[in-house]
């Protein structure tokens, strides 16, 4: 009995499936593909998109150093919501990206260019 395999591969906005079976030929590189698919990845996504993508960067990047009020609507380890006590209302300091007029069309080009999260520091 041969034991078969499903292969989704994603090309674009296009998603391929082939049923293989365990004896069938190795399977094609997926990273031979990533070069023409990353072109059309970029292309499809907007600026709110990329927004979005900035924000939660910004805001995970905050979070990894251990501290939980990077935006006012976060809570606390107790619970409650950070609010004013958040690092993006406090004058001075880490300064993350919490709302999409934050973001500016400066770092909207910067991230088509280089996928680049801009620092909180």
């Amino acid at each position: 009995m041969f034991k078969r395999f499903l292969v989704v591969a994603a090309s674009g906005l296009t998603i391929h499936a082939t049923l293989l079976r365990a004896d069938a030929l190795p399977l094609p590189d997926p990273r031979a593909e990533s070069a023409s698919t990353e072109t059309t990845t970029k292309e499809v996504l907007t600026d709110a998109a990329i927004a979005a993508l900035i924000i939660a960067g910004s805001i995970a990047l905050y979070k990894a150093r251990g501290r939980p009020c990077a935006c006012p609507s976060d809570r606390m380890r107790n619970g409650r919501a950070c609010g004013g006590r958040s690092a993006w209302s406090k004058a001075g300091g880490a300064k993350p990206l919490c709302f999409p007029t934050d973001i500016t069309s400066e770092m909207i080009s910067a991230y088509r260019a280089t996928q680049a999260i801009p620092p909180v520091w």
